[in-house]
């Protein structure tokens, strides 16, 4: 035993002071992001704890500011990362992509904030926020209900997903008109060179509701609902949506917190109400919808037809 812990001090006093000292960076870099502090503000460590000639070797990685040192919000040098994963691992994984996805994570928080607050173009991120959210709804319906409006457990699913469009439409047309949805739909599509929307906006010019999804739209008490949204759920819900659409390619929580902080500050400055009130609104008026579009049973209680929290909900 006494051998083993000996090479394990020699094999620690042979790490490179560099790596030793880019991991400690990166390290406080997280840390304070968890914490919740800014990525461009996060990582500040005193000049102290790293040794001057390691500083000096680190000068194209760093900021440096008075007596504080940080990591600088760029890719590392292949041949730091190289050594930083031979000799730390998973570990040095973890560390590396955070950091590197923090930096995708800020350019996509001030292209998507910039869409979201240009109001021309809110009429058609709105729907596409709804849509969103519909189109990746279960649409959980009670049985009897759906069984006695003619649908099967089968065929709903499939006439549900297909009916997402339509019901964000309604919706949305409620506080805009259909030309200025479907013409910054068109507007969209062009600054968003990714997403393709051109499709999407020439079908809406051509809406037909076929049989089936105008009894889907009964069986939901659609108008019921839409009569019933205020435009603080329609505007925030569609908004976050929106944003959660782009937010796909994140997998580390860190990333994902940093930009859903930044979106809802962002829809609390539009709608001019704290998330929390705005949450609370939300959940509420779902509440509403639950007890408007109850029915009835034979014995004269009623039941709600659909579980409203699981198809108009606020993604987080």
């Amino acid at each position: 035993m006494t051998v083993n812990y000996g090479r394990r001090r020699a094999k620690r006093e042979k790490r490179n002071p560099l790596i030793e000292a880019t991991k400690k960076l990166l390290e406080v870099f997280v840390d304070d992001v968890e914490k919740g502090i800014d990525p461009k503000e996060a990582g500040w460590l005193d000049e102290s704890n790293i040794p001057p000639e390691v500083l000096q070797s680190l000068h194209d990685i760093i900021e440096q500011e008075k007596d504080k040192v940080k990591i600088s919000l760029k890719p590392l040098p292949e041949n730091i990362r190289e050594a930083m994963l031979s000799e730390y691992g998973d570990e040095a994984l973890l560390l590396l992509g955070i950091h590197e996805e923090l930096q995708k994570a800020i350019k996509v928080a001030e292209d998507v904030t910039n869409l979201i607050k240009n109001s021309e173009l809110q009429p058609a991120e709105i729907f596409l926020g709804w849509r969103y959210m519909l189109k990746t709804s279960i649409y959980p319906v009670v049985t009897d209900w759906l069984l006695k409006n003619g649908f099967t457990l089968d065929d709903w699913p499939q006439y549900a997903q297909k009916s997402s469009e339509m019901l964000a439409f309604k919706v949305v047309t409620k506080l805009y008109q259909p030309e200025k949805i479907i013409e910054n739909l068109s507007k969209l599509s062009k600054l968003l060179h990714g997403k393709k929307y051109e499709k999407l906006y020439k079908k809406l010019y051509i809406i037909n509701i076929n049989n089936r999804i105008y009894e889907l739209l009964k069986v939901l008490k659609w108008n019921l609902v839409v009569e019933t949204l205020d435009e603080c759920e329609i505007v925030s819900l569609g908004l976050l949506w929106f944003a959660d659409l782009h937010m796909g390619e994140f997998v580390y929580p860190e990333t994902q917190a940093y930009l859903q902080r930044n979106f809802w500050r962002t829809i609390e400055d539009i709608i001019g109400l704290e998330g929390a009130h705005i949450r609370e609104k939300i959940i509420s008026k779902i509440r509403v919808i639950e007890e408007k579009t109850s029915e009835g049973d034979k014995l004269g209680r009623r039941y709600p037809i659909a579980n409203w929290h699981m198809i108009i909900r606020i993604p987080w």
